[in-house]
């Protein structure tokens, strides 16, 4: 994925946005308020994991799911955040997050990451189930 510039660049930046709302205890305690406002099952945005990408599959979909609490969030940093530079932070993420490429390859690696989730995980049940292959071999310990 890191061959392709769109592809990694939304990974940063999605990235970027989650190190940002899980940072600060005061933007934390927006994303909860935001939350309730809701009435949004999920609680808590999931990091990316930078290597594993069933992972990252089940944090983009949660993301995706919470994109409206996301949004709103960053709306309100942005407007009540006491420092300039998390404003202006805020209010930069909230512009790039509704572009037309953002959006677009949201919803493309959502579908592509679900993809590689099904594949992975049918391929790691096929592996127990290989005569050929000894105990051993079938085992990740």
């Amino acid at each position: 994925m890191k061959e392709v510039p769109i592809v990694r660049d939304f990974l940063q930046l999605l990235q970027d946005i989650i190190v940002f709302l899980r940072n600060s205890p005061k933007r934390c305690a927006i994303v909860r308020t935001v939350v309730q406002r809701f009435q949004n099952t999920q609680t808590h945005i999931q990091p990316l994991c930078p290597t594993r990408f069933t992972v990252k599959y089940r944090a983009l979909d949660g993301l995706l799911s919470q994109l409206e609490v996301v949004l709103q969030a960053l709306n309100d940093i942005a407007a009540l955040a006491s420092e300039n530079k998390i404003r202006s932070m805020a209010s930069g993420f909230l512009k790039r997050l509704i572009d037309f490429d953002v959006v677009f390859c949201f919803v493309v690696a959502v579908k592509l990451f679900e993809i590689m989730d099904i594949l992975s995980t049918s391929s790691i049940k096929s592996n127990d189930r290989w005569p050929w292959r000894s105990p051993r071999q079938r085992s990740c310990s």
